[in-house]
């Protein structure tokens, strides 16, 4: 397979090609979220103070973990979100000058000890409720995206009570919860329970069909992407070196998730020496409660989860992170203006331990990860898939093909999700098969007995 050329024409027009494609039928619409701009000195502190709170280990004296960076930093962008509505569409609309985090939940400017004075029953939920329906109206949003709304809010009520908290608590002893914060939990337990229930009768909103290519081809993508790591383009010219860092970076991306189906969050957040760790010349990825959904479920007396990774992925990954030399002395990395030796990584200059990152050097959110994945797909199959979808890919993959009952369990420990998980998933996505498997079948008895 010849590797494809490093020409910015040809990327510019991928990236042009692939953001006018729509994996659903909704209408593109335009941006509300507060702009940076737009954010007055007062309500930056008290946003700063909201994500110190979300990510800070003190915060675990009220029962609650601690939440990883990125995870607060979506949070974050939330409530933005929310501002933004408030400053543009909401009736009336606050003034700028006006946003606060405690007007989420307080209409007449009430604080939160000053609210909580008052009878729990009678506590507005207008902002909260209002938006949500502005959310399925106008934006035409799915209940995952509400849901997520609604867990951002839990941690507002959680920091407007840790602030507004008159108690002093003890280190590591939890703090009692108000009336107040018992009323607003109990309300948005049940708007959750709510969007739960209307998940589950609610069309998808991205047509997965559009999005959807079989695990062949998505190998296909990944044998791809390593032949287009050569350090010379198809013209016979060296490439530069960010291109060839992040033709490497693109690769191990995909790599990694043909060789361990994990979730998106797992990989975008692989840190060197924490999750990604390497003993006895071996490397494993290595997973504490904390770091994946299922871990109450499937983590046992708090164990970590130790997976090895397959030494095919070896050679690149540590000319990623450190560099070496080959059997033949060949430097296989970067080689910076001193002529220092290391890994491809340092082309982009982190000043983390994120094994993957922005060109910019700074981590992936959420957001920019599944961008990227989804552009690279899209140049490589014409289709937007996404990395949300590379699990359900490798289930539909494996019981097509016909895997054992014990295959299947395996690989429903290593994605930490029970049996009865996976056959909904592949349930799901085995619908059109299946149907035309039925009419494929009718058709030959109907074709017997009228032709």
């Amino acid at each position: 397979m010849n590797p494809k050329a490093n020409s910015s024409s040809i990327e510019s027009s991928h990236q042009a090609d692939f953001k006018a494609r729509r994996v659903t039928g909704r209408s593109q619409k335009p941006s509300y979220g507060l702009t940076e701009a737009e954010i007055t000195p007062e309500l930056g502190q008290e946003l700063a103070e909201f994500y110190r709170f979300m990510t800070s280990v003190g915060v675990e004296a009220q029962g609650v973990k601690s939440i990883a960076a990125v995870t607060a930093n979506n949070y974050l962008t939330q409530v933005r979100l929310l501002f933004g509505w408030m400053h543009r569409h909401r009736t009336p609309v606050v003034p700028l000058s006006h946003l606060r985090v405690s007007e989420l939940f307080f209409p007449s400017g009430l604080r939160a000890e000053e609210a909580s004075q008052e009878e729990a029953t009678c506590l507005p939920m207008a902002n909260v409720e209002d938006y949500l329906q502005w959310l399925r109206l106008e934006r035409e949003v799915a209940p995952s995206y509400e849901l997520q709304v609604v867990k951002a809010l839990v941690w507002v009520v959680r920091f407007l009570e840790s602030v507004s908290s008159h108690q002093v608590s003890k280190r590591g002893s939890r703090r009692k919860t108000s009336r107040w914060e018992e009323a607003v939990f109990k309300e948005l337990r049940s708007l959750m329970s709510d969007i739960q229930a209307q998940g589950k009768t609610t069309p998808r909103v991205a047509n997965d069909a559009s999005k959807w290519i079989d695990w062949p081809e998505f190998l296909n993508c990944v044998k791809q992407l390593k032949a287009e790591c050569t350090p010379i383009n198809k013209s016979n010219q060296q490439r530069s070196t960010s291109a060839i860092a992040t033709s490497i970076q693109r690769y191990l991306i995909f790599a990694f998730f043909s060789a361990i189906p994990v979730r998106p969050s797992t990989v975008r957040e692989l840190e060197l020496g924490r999750t990604l760790v390497k003993r006895d010349e071996l490397w494993y990825l290595e997973l504490e409660p904390k770091d994946y959904k299922t871990s109450e479920t499937h983590s046992k007396l708090g164990e970590k989860r130790v997976i090895p990774i397959p030494q095919w992925y070896y050679p690149e990954l540590e000319a990623w992170l450190f560099g070496y030399e080959d059997d033949e002395g060949v430097w296989q990395g970067y080689v910076d203006a001193l002529g220092t030796r290391c890994g491809w990584r340092q082309v982009f200059e982190p000043n983390h331990n994120f094994v993957f990152f922005q060109k910019n050097g700074k981590p992936f959110t959420s957001v920019t990860f599944s961008s990227l994945f989804k552009q690279v797909a899209y140049r490589l199959t014409g289709k937007a898939c996404n990395p949300q979808l590379i699990r359900d890919m490798a289930i539909a993959h494996l019981m097509n093909s016909g895997a054992s009952v014990e295959v299947m369990e395996s690989l429903a420990d290593l994605m930490g999700h029970s049996p009865q998980m996976q056959q909904k998933i592949y349930s799901r996505h085995a619908l059109p098969q299946q149907s035309t498997l039925a009419l494929d079948a009718l058709a030959a008895i109907s074709s017997k007995v009228l032709e």
